[in-house]
């Protein structure tokens, strides 16, 4: 089982990677070119699209527009067209923090993160996008947010915290209510510090550790039992696709980090899309209900 790149892209920050099954394409972004990209049948290798703003992340809806998180606004995008219209501004003070990643939950609802700008004070939140478009803030004291996904059962939302570790809520799936924020996976149980995640078809929770230079499989419990060492040392975000979703997609970032050692250079993987088989299937995305 080795990780190998299906997508020289080149990226600065590969994020948000997000299978269409519809198109047999994954597609994904580059948030620092504000590039928001495609791989699929008749692709060769990648179709791309220039974003009006920076995005963080984005999701699909059923007719194949998308909504799309930038780092201060929501807005349609439609990828047949390139048009971009500007949503309602949600209840973020984007002056002191911005988006940056989100999933869509089994009800149709996006959940989007937000991040103080300097990444330092927690003073990030967490929000919900309802399928009206009216947004709400769930949580807040969020210092890094980034990935968010759900447990096999539903019942449990797991958060991101860059600075913290791995956030879990009880989750309500009927109202979309969250409770008993807790600590779920501490930094000291990590590798590095935690980024984008998915949850696989039995309830193992996959995690990109920017800097460790490998994917993390860690058990209901919060153990981690598997690792793939991947080709580039910046993993960023996963996702499970394929025809039987039996593929795990890595994005990666190809800048330095503070965080990188002084002889860190650049290699081939840095920055590409990454594809292995890790003998476990994933879940089906779920479309954005608005």
């Amino acid at each position: 089982m080795e990780a190998e790149i299906l997508v020289a892209s080149g990226d600065e920050i590969g994020e948000g990677p997000v299978w269409l099954a519809a198109e047999g394409a994954l597609f994904w972004v580059d948030c620092v070119n504000r590039r928001l990209r495609r791989h699929g049948p008749g692709d060769a290798p990648w179709t791309e699209w220039t974003l009006a703003r920076m995005p963080g992340c984005f999701a699909f809806r059923g007719d194949g527009t998308i909504l799309l998180a930038s780092r201060n606004a929501l807005s349609w995008f439609d990828p047949r067209t390139g048009t971009d219209t500007p949503l309602p501004t949600p209840p973020v003070d984007f002056s002191r923090e911005r988006f940056n990643d989100g999933a869509v939950d089994r009800a149709g609802r996006f959940w989007v993160g937000s991040m103080e700008r300097t990444q330092s004070r927690p003073e990030g939140g967490l929000f919900c996008v309802e399928p009206d478009l009216s947004v709400r803030k769930v949580d807040s004291g969020i210092t890094v947010a980034n990935g968010i996904c759900w447990s096999l059962d539903g019942r449990t939302m797991f958060f991101a915290d860059s600075r913290a570790g791995i956030l879990a809520y009880d989750f309500d799936l009927a109202s979309g209510s969250v409770a008993n924020r807790r600590l779920h996976l501490p930094l000291d149980r990590m590798v590095t510090f935690p980024d984008g995640c998915t949850v696989d078809a039995e309830g193992g929770l996959w995690v990109a550790e920017p800097g460790s230079g490998a994917i993390h499989r860690y058990d209901p419990d919060g153990r981690r039992e598997r690792s793939i060492a991947l080709p580039a040392s910046k993993p960023a975000s996963c996702t499970f696709g394929g025809p039987d979703l039996r593929t795990l997609f890595i994005t990666t970032i190809g800048h330095r980090l503070e965080a990188d050692s002084a002889d860190w250079t650049r290699g081939p993987a840095d920055g590409a899309v990454l594809h292995v088989q890790p003998g476990v299937a994933g879940l089906a995305e779920t479309a954005f209900g608005g």
